[in-house]
């Protein structure tokens, strides 16, 4: 059924060669539908634009505001990274 991200991941892995091999069962991929991140059980329908990707190394990049105890200081920004 390629009404859902399996089943469009599956129908994809049929054409073979290059397809199989990026779209491989057991394949650590991440999937966005329409740019929002989705599951395998994602429905996906004519016109939508579909993404298969590998997750990113490194772990994620989270903007934080850090405000300081001294109040006539600006409070600073510092991205942390996040799962190292």
């Amino acid at each position: 059924m390629t009404s859902t991200v399996a089943g469009l991941r599956t129908l994809l892995m049929a054409r073979g060669g290059a397809w199989q091999t990026a779209l491989a069962q057991g394949r650590a991929l991440r999937v966005a539908v329409n740019q929002e991140m989705a599951q395998p059980a994602t429905p996906v329908k004519p016109g939508d634009e579909v993404a298969f990707f590998p997750p990113v190394t490194g772990g994620l990049i989270v903007p934080v505001r850090i405000q300081t105890r001294d109040s006539t200081r600006a409070p600073r920004s510092r991205a942390l990274r996040r799962g190292t």
